[in-house]
């Protein structure tokens, strides 16, 4: 294992706003498993649910994302041009949802150092749509 430090930036944008923007700097965990590059850490833009983990694991062209938070959980997959489906669990039920990638660039060495970018589609069960981009820097 393997100390990092890492920049996620998230831009959400639906039909009623421009876009919100975050932005998490944070420490983390790099390994590799079987191929696979792992990364793993806390997520203080959770704050309101209680804080929470983040794991990223990137195989090839393929990056899951697993969140979980005292409040809520969440695992999604994004490939490009694919639809996966999966759940957002929160104390008020559970919410499904569709990601359609439809941008990944991957640019990360043997050290687990570089960038990830991702532009995905999000449907939820209740009809609302989002375009968002994901933007990760991993030092």
């Amino acid at each position: 294992m393997k100390d990092v430090r890492m920049k996620v930036v998230g831009i959400q944008k639906t039909d009623y706003s421009e876009g919100e923007k975050i932005e998490l700097f944070t420490e983390g965990i790099f390994y590799k498993k079987n191929g696979t590059y792992c990364y793993e850490y806390e997520d203080t833009k959770l704050a309101d649910e209680g804080g929470g983990k983040t794991k990223l694991v990137l195989e090839g062209k393929v990056l899951t994302m697993e969140k979980s938070g005292s409040l809520s959980a969440s695992n999604m997959t994004f490939e490009k041009g694919k639809k996966h489906k999966s759940a957002y669990l929160t104390p008020y039920g559970q919410l499904n949802l569709e990601v359609l990638t439809t941008k990944f660039q991957s640019e990360v060495d043997e050290e687990g150092k570089g960038n990830i970018d991702l532009e995905y589609t999000l449907n939820l069960s209740g009809g609302e749509k989002t375009i968002n981009n994901l933007h990760i820097e991993i030092n």
